[in-house]
């Protein structure tokens, strides 16, 4: 068999490989496909996902872009505007977070450090304003971590209301 009867062969190949690998190249990741499954669990949970501008009391990462997981009580008709309160997490030498802390950079402690100790080791920030709670975090661990944002976002903004 001789190169010349295997050109037409060989082109065709070519041709297929051109049209299935873009086709092939748009196909979503496990990831993404992660992604995808925890944030429509995270609205069924009620919470609000969202990829926002990386804010600036998050240093630890590159991206210009976070995820953003809010909850919002839907009690009250108007939003109460107080001052926000940001919590940053307080790493140990492996990377794992020892604590919370302020804007005014003090450890968080009594009731609401026992609260935010159940956050996922993989958050970066916490705000809470009004009638919402937001977590920056990377979107690491699945669904049970889901219901455990969900449950601490309601003791925060219990918290919150009552010493705001």
């Amino acid at each position: 068999m001789s190169i010349e009867s295997l050109f037409p062969y060989l082109l065709m190949i070519g041709v297929l490989s051109l049209v299935v690998g873009p086709i092939m190249w748009m196909q979503p990741s496990p990831r993404q496909k992660e992604l995808v499954q925890m944030r429509m669990d995270a609205r069924a949970q009620g919470l609000s996902p969202q990829i926002v501008p990386r804010p600036e009391q998050i240093t630890q990462i590159e991206s210009d872009t976070v995820a953003k997981y809010s909850y919002y009580l839907r009690e009250n008709k108007r939003t109460i505007v107080r001052t926000k309160q940001i919590f940053t997490p307080r790493y140990n030498d492996a990377g794992l977070i020892t604590g919370w802390r302020d804007e005014k950079e003090h450890l968080v402690t009594g009731e609401l450090a026992e609260v935010m100790a159940k956050l996922p080791q993989s958050s970066y920030l916490l705000e809470l304003v009004g009638n919402s709670a937001s977590l920056y975090w990377k979107e690491a661990g699945g669904v049970d971590q889901l219901k455990i944002i969900s449950g601490t976002f309601l003791q925060l903004l219990s918290w919150y209301k009552n010493n705001a």
